[in-house]
């Protein structure tokens, strides 16, 4: 994988997220892996992807994603538009999932 094309990103599961008091939010409990992204992924690859690296089937479960600028809102991950809506947001640096 080409690390300067792609973004780096957090996966969570199985825990809850949790507002802060300054409209930041974190993840409580659960699992965190980290995964790379890059640029050009598709859902479908980025979804099996991430299944692996959380060791889970891909059945039931949504993705979501965070923005730098907005971290309380969590925007959903549902196909290849948003694929790219979302690296297209993100320079090269740390996105949580």
């Amino acid at each position: 994988m080409d690390l300067e094309n792609s973004i780096y990103g957090y996966l969570h599961e199985g825990g809850e997220i949790v507002p802060k008091e300054d409209k930041q939010i974190q993840y409580k409990g659960g699992q965190q892996k980290g995964m790379y992204i890059g640029q050009g992924m598709s859902y479908a690859e980025f979804v099996s992807k991430a299944c692996e690296r959380l060791d889970i089937n891909s059945n039931g479960y949504t993705f979501h994603y965070t923005l730098e600028f907005d971290p309380s809102a969590l925007q959903q991950l549902d196909d290849d538009e948003d694929m790219h809506m979302m690296l297209s947001h993100c320079r090269p640096s740390i996105l949580s999932l």
